[in-house]
């Protein structure tokens, strides 16, 4: 990269390995994507065959502490897992086939939200793809009635190869739940989502 425009155009355009050298010691460094100019509710993506070759993997951003809840109970795991920091090559709290299910996200008082960021696990072909509705709402307690939240954005995304799919949707507004509604991308089966963030 011959320029400093270069280099964030590189970085824009996804991961990137470079070789850090520092005291005559050679230190592999992955970069992850930047996506500096993403504006409020547009997506930006990443896919791969194995968690660990994601520029955007959990944790390495500034996140905000949530308690994660799930109507009805998922079928494989608990709700806190969508939390817990680990990407696994497993089911997680992913709704049973059919269940038109919702997650919901207390920050604990109302706060910033800029970014939500969802990973998602091919555990079969129709389980990856993302469609998730993201509302919010700074009530005392809202309930799990979509319409007492309002609109943030929209996640709408899909891998065509790899078995992992990493996307944040830009959003703007002070709330402190997250209502997450997501939709079954074609079958009856529903997305393997694995963790998500809110970011500040």
């Amino acid at each position: 990269v011959g320029s400093p425009a270069e280099f964030l155009a590189a970085t824009r355009a996804g991961p990137r390995d470079l070789l850090v050298v520092r005291s005559d010691t050679q230190r592999p460094t992955r970069l992850a994507a930047s996506h500096p100019a993403l504006r409020p509710g547009e997506v930006a993506t990443e896919t791969a065959a194995r968690a660990e070759d994601l520029g955007m993997r959990p944790g390495r951003r500034p996140r905000h502490a949530v308690a994660w809840e799930a109507r009805p109970a998922p079928a494989n795991g608990p709700a806190r897992e969508l939390g817990d920091g680990e990407l696994v090559r497993d089911y997680g709290p992913v709704f049973a086939n059919g269940a038109k299910g919702l997650y919901r996200a207390d920050l604990g008082q109302a706060k910033e939200v800029v970014t939500v960021r969802a990973w998602s696990f091919r555990q079969a072909p129709s389980r990856v793809p993302q469609r998730l509705a993201v509302l919010g709402s700074d009530a005392a307690d809202p309930g799990w009635d979509a319409g007492d939240y309002r609109w943030l954005g929209e996640i709408r995304a899909d891998a065509a190869a790899g078995d992992w799919l990493a996307a944040e949707l830009r959003v703007r507004g002070r709330v402190r739940w997250i209502l997450l509604v997501p939709e079954s991308p074609v079958t009856e089966e529903n997305t393997v989502y694995q963790e998500i963030e809110v970011g500040p």
